[in-house]
């Protein structure tokens, strides 16, 4: 997964784009909707208005780490991120 992760953002930034990188679980906990039960988080995730394929089935962990990772790549776009790390690496996170 990891080596597919790379390979992608290798071809994204080839295509002219910025790749952020985030980690879903904290922007989870910093947006309010994270839960240990990934049922519980994708009950949450309807509740704020998220759709799509989880108003149909359960989703995978992987599958709900997807949507934090959509949302926090809106943040970015919209200007509501911090970036945190140091020169080894930053990731990209929510600010409330």
């Amino acid at each position: 997964l990891a080596r597919r992760g790379s390979k992608l953002r290798r071809k994204i930034q080839e295509a002219g784009f910025k790749a952020i990188e985030d980690f879903s679980t904290a922007s989870a906990k910093i947006l309010g909707l994270y839960d240990k039960n990934e049922k519980a988080m994708q009950k949450k995730l309807l509740e704020v208005g998220i759709r799509g394929d989880l108003e149909k089935r359960f989703l995978s962990k992987d599958e709900i780490d997807a949507i934090f990772a959509a949302l926090t790549g809106f943040l970015y776009v919209m200007g509501d991120f911090k970036e945190v790390g140091n020169k080894e690496g930053k990731i990209i996170i929510p600010k409330i």
